[in-house]
């Protein structure tokens, strides 16, 4: 019988499980005039660069963009 790859693993500095996939899609931001208040946000103000997410893998990190500019 042919194993099938796991998709998710056990993080041990979270103790939770984390979904393994290649590809991240971005939050769809836009500009607005001030941020979002109450308890349930949490932001950072971007002035410049890129917007990307990292990845860490078997002791790799990948720097992912929107654009693929990876």
């Amino acid at each position: 019988m042919r194993q099938r790859k796991r998709r998710y693993q056990f993080h041990p500095r979270w103790g939770a499980i984390a979904y393994k996939t290649t590809k991240l899609r971005g939050a769809g931001v836009r500009p607005v005039a001030a941020a979002a208040t109450g308890g349930g946000w949490l932001h950072e103000i971007k002035y410049d660069g890129y917007r990307m997410q990292a990845r860490i893998d078997g002791g790799q990190v990948k720097l992912l963009t929107r654009t693929g500019l990876d």
